[in-house]
């Protein structure tokens, strides 16, 4: 089926994108690839989601999207550098490194995207080192030397 102006209709192309891809395609990259179509739905459904209910609360959304966008990004890294077409220019990084960074990178993101995403403000710790000798303390027992005490 080709057009009058010579060129493979738009169902050509597709079929043989498909065959291509099925045949020649590892099953490494094909994993690789469904997660990141998770990933990109996930953060497709996010959009429509605030687009249409609200942003309500703004820094859970924004983590959230943050979080998909970084994760799509750190997942098309690992693809490219465990794809067997790429061996020359990351000879020296092995499939079992380029995992363990996309792995180390992933736990880096979720931590930042969890602590932006807490709605609560967290009370904070803070010491106050007391020593025997301070003015308002004159009179007062003291446990030790220096005592810490939260606020």
């Amino acid at each position: 089926m080709v057009s009058s102006s010579g060129a493979p209709s738009m169902v050509e192309v597709i079929t043989r994108l498909v065959g291509e891809y099925t045949s020649k395609t590892p099953q490494k990259l094909k994993l690789i690839d469904a997660y990141l179509g998770y990933i990109m739905f996930t953060g497709i459904f996010q959009f429509v989601y605030c687009c249409l209910v609200g942003t309500f609360p703004f820094n859970s959304f924004l983590s959230g999207f943050i979080s998909t966008v970084a994760s799509f990004i750190l997942g098309v890294c690992l693809r490219i550098q465990t794809n067997p077409a790429n061996v020359a220019v990351f000879k020296d990084i092995s499939v079992e490194r380029a995992f363990a960074d996309f792995i180390f990178a992933h736990c880096l993101v979720m931590t930042a995207s969890v602590e932006e995403s807490e709605e609560v403000p967290r009370k904070r710790l803070k010491f106050r080192c007391y020593k025997p000798h301070d003015e308002h303390l004159q009179g007062k027992q003291v446990p030790s030397q220096l005592s810490f005490f939260f606020t």
